[in-house]
């Protein structure tokens, strides 16, 4: 794990990973409730580009958050899809 964050504007703490050559990010506590933690994942814009993982993400561009669909790259870690 490399470590965690809270998108600015939000109470929602993510868990970072990294995967593929991708840092990604999953919900560890959702203050909305809306989202599937298997699905729900973060890709850095620095990141945008390279390997990303999973389909449904949120990539910050310009301070504001946006969902962008991707094609996965990679399997959900035991630890967070169980």
């Amino acid at each position: 794990m490399l470590g965690t964050f809270t998108p600015p504007g939000t109470d929602d703490e993510y868990q970072v990973q990294s995967c593929g050559g991708a840092d990604y990010a999953t919900h560890i506590n959702n203050s909305k409730k809306k989202y599937d933690l298997s699905l729900n994942w973060i890709v850095p814009r620095e990141a945008f580009g390279k390997k990303v993982c999973f389909r449904t993400v949120i990539v910050k561009r310009k301070d504001k958050w946006w969902n962008m669909d991707v094609v996965p790259c990679c399997e959900i870690p035991n630890e967070i899809s169980s």
